[in-house]
């Protein structure tokens, strides 16, 4: 599945604002490889939207993740839900934190990480990044 998707996504490499929503698509790190690999196509998205809620991923799934995300120059507006992937630990807290803190045109971020495995110190990682640089719109949803 991911393959076609892939293969449409090139096609639509113009575009400036994407949303995809593979929450409860039960997603896993190796589909988020082929997915990773088509983002960086998307090279004048200001926006992007990536709902992953309930998948299978991983810290490797979003290490990969936040390296394409690092190509995306123009990136203004990020929204990256990863609720219940449980999985998922500090490790991805302090990565997400490094790329919040490097990508200085992010202005908007909404973050859930919700139902993760990452604890209240990978989310104060994440909150401190919101204090050590500017964001006009800065959501953290973390339970």
């Amino acid at each position: 599945m991911m393959k076609s998707i892939s293969v449409m996504l090139h096609s639509l490499s113009h575009l400036t604002k994407l949303d995809l929503d593979f929450s409860n698509c039960h997603i896993t790190d190796e589909e988020i490889i082929v997915l990773s690999d088509v983002i960086p196509v998307f090279s004048h998205l200001s926006s992007f939207s990536l709902a992953l809620e309930n998948g299978e991923l991983t810290d490797f799934g979003v290490s990969y993740i936040v390296t394409s995300l690092g190509s995306l120059r123009f990136l203004s507006q990020l929204y990256l839900n990863m609720e219940w992937c449980d999985s998922i630990t500090d490790q991805s807290a302090q990565k997400l934190a490094d790329f919040m803190q490097t990508n200085i045109q992010l202005i908007d971020l909404k973050l859930n990480v919700s139902g993760t495995s990452i604890t209240s110190e990978g989310a104060r990682t994440l909150q401190i990044v919101q204090f050590t640089r500017r964001f006009d719109n800065f959501e953290l949803y973390h339970e």
